[in-house]
């Protein structure tokens, strides 16, 4: 049996961009987090918080790699957020994808998405 946590479209405003102009305004992107668990979580069996993964603890995370600083590229936020997350994921797998919505190019229109971790989605 696998077990697999995904929390979708977590939505962020950050300095994104390679420009300064670009960075100069917070842009919306959304951060999913993708996770394969090692093994069954107790919670599955308890119904206790205590144990399993707190999503908001999660969210709480991506928010503040976020906000640490300005970034240029999706590539580097996602692996900042992966360093962020991966050491309360102790054996589990981790993916960290990132959509950039809204790149400053008129033919990727429908954004960019970059992910980065231990496991493909």
């Amino acid at each position: 049996m696998q077990s697999n946590l995904h929390l979708p479209n977590i939505k962020q405003s950050i300095h994104l961009g390679v420009g300064d102009d670009e960075r100069s305004t917070k842009q919306d992107i959304l951060v999913s987090i993708d996770i394969k668990y090692s093994k069954l979580p107790n919670g599955c069996i308890s119904d206790n918080i205590k144990d399993t993964l707190d999503y908001t603890q999660i969210a709480e995370r991506v928010a503040k790699a976020c906000a640490e600083k300005e970034y240029k590229l999706i590539e580097h936020l996602a692996h900042a957020i992966y360093v962020e997350l991966k050491g309360m994921m102790k054996t589990h797998s981790l993916c960290v994808i990132i959509n950039k919505l809204s790149p400053p190019h008129a033919l990727l229109g429908s954004g960019a998405i970059f992910s980065y971790g231990d496991h493909n989605t």
